[in-house]
């Protein structure tokens, strides 16, 4: 399961079904499936449970309902908490995001030129009417769409598009542990970034208390958290600047000082006398055998 929820939005045509299927053919994402009352796009259409009008009307308790030119839409809290990928209209996303708070989420925006979206309209049956009525309300709807996505890819290209958004979300996810420092095995992994779209670290490692009293410490690194004070103290006490910084690792190395500064904080309970004990119970900690680091 992903630790965020990620959801696709563009323009009419622009393949927000066909990429959410594709991602979950290809990778198993989970898809969240929202009630509709529409007909089917196509046979095998995914992403929604169908149903009849008078069974939609009997629907309780649902979140993020509206309502389109081709039907109603809604789905419960249940069926976000269970699924990482969604497709939503501009103002579903925006009520997704005031109201939906168990875990991040993500937006990603697809775009495609007018003349494909044409094409692709048009190959679900659309008459002129419909298509010219439904072109027209999204550049309405979709005007600020920018400003809500945290990624928008160029959809030319399924394959392509498909390996972007992955790339997106993995950025987004957990990645694996990395020794940053031998001498006190400290470790650490990036879990994801928080609702402020913060990165988030998970660190580890080692405290001695002499030469028969060890901790290990254990803890996450929010940046949402950190003051600008404590940044600004970080980077002239180490020669930092913002520019050496500059990409995924930079963050991790940041989240390292700013664990190590409090690493007491984060000391588990249990007390061990030698460090390879408390190595050892480092490494069940993050799954690792670290012999080869004593």
């Amino acid at each position: 399961m992903l630790n965020g929820l990620y959801c696709l939005i563009g323009k009419s045509g622009t393949g927000k079904s066909t990429v959410m299927q594709a991602l979950h053919d290809t990778y198993g994402y989970t898809i969240a499936q929202s009630y509709t009352d529409r007909p089917k796009r196509t046979p095998d259409e995914q992403g929604h449970e169908f149903l009849s009008p008078a069974e939609f009307d009997a629907l309780n308790g649902l979140i993020l309902p509206r309502s389109s030119q081709d039907g109603r839409y809604g789905m419960t809290e249940e069926m976000l908490d269970k699924s990482e990928l969604i497709v939503l209209d501009y103002l579903g996303t925006q009520e997704l995001l005031q109201s939906y708070t168990k875990r991040p989420v993500h937006v990603i925006g697809l775009h495609a030129d007018t003349h494909t979206r044409i094409v692709r309209i048009d190959e679900r049956g659309n008459t002129f009417q419909e298509r010219r009525k439904r072109l027209s309300a999204d550049e309405h709807e979709f005007y600020s769409m920018n400003d809500l996505c945290d990624i928008v890819v160029p959809n030319r290209d399924l394959q392509q598009t498909v390996g972007i958004i992955k790339n997106f979300i993995d950025f987004c996810e957990e990645t694996a542990w990395v020794c940053a420092d031998d001498d006190c095995l400290q470790f650490r992994r990036r879990v994801g970034v928080d609702s402020n779209k913060m990165p988030v670290y998970e660190l580890v490692q080692v405290n001695s208390y002499g030469d028969d009293l060890f901790h290990v410490a254990h803890g996450r690194v929010y940046f949402s958290d950190v003051d600008e004070e404590e940044l600004e103290s970080l980077f002239s006490e180490y020669g930092w600047s913002y520019y050496s910084l500059l990409g995924e690792d930079g963050w991790g190395i940041v989240a390292e000082a700013v664990f190590e500064n409090s690493a007491t904080e984060y000391d588990t309970a249990d007390e061990y006398t030698t460090f390879e004990a408390a190595a050892r119970a480092l490494g069940e900690i993050i799954g690792r055998d670290i012999s080869s680091y004593l």
